[in-house]
């Protein structure tokens, strides 16, 4: 365990960020949708696309060896983790309302911040001339 932490602390803290900012009474940000219709849908768009962005630097070190585990890490574990946040809000917190559409934003913001670290280190890789 301490091994895990020690290895993945950046996804370790962002997950925690993301529970605090999801589940923490709504007066605490302001009326974050004043700034325009559908805000929220954004900031859960980027605290997922910051999510995939943690977990692919984590497992740059291929700590996960089994494939398995790499599939339940990198792709289930942010899926499930964003319909649960919308189930704790929608279920337990009154002040919160769950959506699918958030959970949705959630999913698209993971795929973009793969895709985009992927291309980055791509592009990394090939202006430093290493093949990996």
């Amino acid at each position: 365990m301490k091994k895990f932490i020690k290895n993945y602390w950046k996804t370790i803290l962002v997950t925690l960020v993301i529970c605090y900012l999801c589940f923490a009474p709504p007066k605490t940000f302001g009326d974050a949708t004043s700034v325009f219709k559908n805000a929220d849908k954004l900031v859960h768009f980027f605290m997922f696309f910051v999510l995939a962005i943690s977990i692919y630097i984590d497992n740059q070190h291929n700590t996960l060896k089994h494939k398995w585990a790499v599939i339940l890490f990198c792709w289930i574990f942010p899926v499930i983790f964003g319909l649960a946040i919308e189930g704790v809000q929608y279920f337990f917190l009154p002040l919160r309302t769950g959506d699918l559409k958030d959970w949705f934003f959630d999913c698209l913001g993971y795929i973009h911040g793969i895709v985009t670290i992927k291309l980055f280190y791509k592009l990394k890789n090939r202006i430093n001339g290493t093949t990996n």
